[in-house]
């Protein structure tokens, strides 16, 4: 077998990569590494889900662990789950793929995702799985001990008040489809809900909240008149901000508005994150570590055993505030982007405080060694701009990080296809810099 585990879980097409056999192994392996009695287990609205789920649950019953059913909710709420409760996790989740694709993701007892050492137990015990021994004790299936509901009150309580704003909620068909319009609206917003009910085929835009895939959301922001607009992903553990003009935010501004409200002086951020929030902060005094894609909540766990505590963990449009949990929560973020609203009068307003940069983010579908293509990418792109280059960084990728800007080139934990990021301080050298990159990777043979 080869790695199994991704850049976020176990992730693949249902009835290819992802089927019952795994995830019934994977229910088992989980029950296997963690000691506690109990193994959360939740979904997210997918077609294939409740079919894996069962098999998780059947997996962890086998090893003689009780499983405490969440149900269908959004990631978040999983995550907190079983930090109330103290008890490992499995959420089966595919998060912003298309909806062919099921996956599944481990979590720790105090709500974080499986750290990358946790991973590797696992996927060791997947590979050297015995026949299940007779249970000591008759295990059982009971309701979680904290639930959806819960995770609603938490979210309303924690959250500041806020008014005079008009937004349009868009929860995508996704996790977030009951619960987001409704903190959104009890925390003092007006809501315009849309796209608001539950289906995994995602049949009124796709689960990721690009700026392509929510052209919809800003046309009826322009039509409605609404202050912004705010979109989800299928489990909830991404945000995106659609300004009153109809403009897709920056990922790397959303984090910085949360920064804002948050008076935050410390966070962790990835290396696609680029450096407007790095900007924000030290000119406050405050101190960045930046750290790979995929793997921030180990960083974080890390730096908080060495003494080092962040107040905001954050990749674009994934943000956690470790107050809160030490998980993603696009709900929460949400709430948090409204209440830096309120402070600044506007949205507007709110984002003159943030550093100017100008993103690019591409995705390219790739079919054979995706490693060949991306050496052969790197290769070149270092050789064009090898006069400009200030440094080469290898933590996550290959990033070039140029007087005025930078490039990142990364092989997708995900999906099949290499990612390209680029930043400048202007848009015409932003422009610059990805056609070049795109230049490139027609040069190394991808259309």
């Amino acid at each position: 077998m080869g790695k199994l585990f991704g850049t976020a879980g176990v992730r693949g097409v249902y009835g290819v990569e992802i089927d019952e056999k795994l995830a019934l192994d994977f229910g088992r392996s989980v029950a296997r590494v963690f000691s506690s009695a109990d193994v959360v287990v939740s979904w997210d609205g997918r077609l294939s889900s409740p079919s894996l789920s069962s098999a998780v649950i059947a997996g962890v019953l086998a090893e003689g662990k009780n499983v405490r059913v969440l149900g269908l909710a959004p990631m978040p709420a999983a995550c907190r789950a079983s930090m109330k409760q103290g008890s490992p996790g499995v959420y089966v989740t595919a998060s912003h793929n298309p909806p062919e694709y099921n996956g599944l993701k481990a979590l720790m007892e105090d709500g974080s995702e499986a750290t990358r050492g946790v991973e590797e137990k696992i996927e060791r015990e997947i590979t050297s799985l015995s026949r299940p021994k007779l249970p000591e004790r008759p295990p059982a299936v009971l309701p979680s001990g904290y639930g959806v509901a819960d995770y609603l009150r938490d979210l309303v309580s924690s959250s500041a008040s806020v008014g005079d704003q008009k937004v349009v909620a868009d929860p995508g068909n996704g996790c977030a489809s009951d619960i987001a319009p409704r903190v959104l609206s009890e925390i003092g917003l007006s809501v315009i809900s849309v796209n608001d009910w539950v289906d995994g085929r995602f049949p009124m835009r796709p689960s990721e909240p690009t700026p392509e895939n929510l052209r919809g959301l800003s046309e009826l922001i322009l039509r409605t008149e609404a202050d912004y607009g705010i979109a989800w992903d299928g489990d909830a553990d991404r945000v995106a901000l659609i300004d009153s003009r109809g403009r897709f935010v920056p990922q790397y501004a959303v984090s910085c508005l949360v920064a804002l409200a948050l008076r935050a002086k410390r966070a962790i951020i990835s290396v696609d994150m680029g450096w407007g929030l790095r900007d924000l902060l030290e000119r406050e005094g405050g101190d960045v570590i930046v750290w790979r894609l995929g793997d921030l909540h180990s960083e974080y766990k890390r730096r908080l055993e060495a003494g080092w505590s962040a107040d905001l963990v954050t990749e674009p449009w994934k943000i956690m505030v470790p107050t809160w949990g030490p998980y993603f929560d696009g709900i929460k973020a949400a709430a948090l982007v409204a209440q830096a609203v309120h402070e600044f009068g506007s949205l507007e307003e709110a984002l003159e405080a943030v550093p100017k940069y100008y993103q690019e983010r591409m995705s390219f579908k790739v079919s054979g060694d995706r490693s060949v293509i991306f050496n052969r990418v790197t290769e070149a792109l270092e050789e064009e701009l090898s006069s400009q280059v200030r440094e080469v960084d290898r933590l996550d990728g290959v990033k070039f990080i140029l007087e005025d800007g930078w490039v990142l080139i990364r092989v997708s934990g995900t999906e099949p296809k290499i990612r390209v990021y680029v930043e400048a301080k202007t848009d015409d050298r932003k422009r610059e810099l990805a056609s070049l990159a795109v230049k490139k990777l027609r040069e190394a043979g991808v259309t």
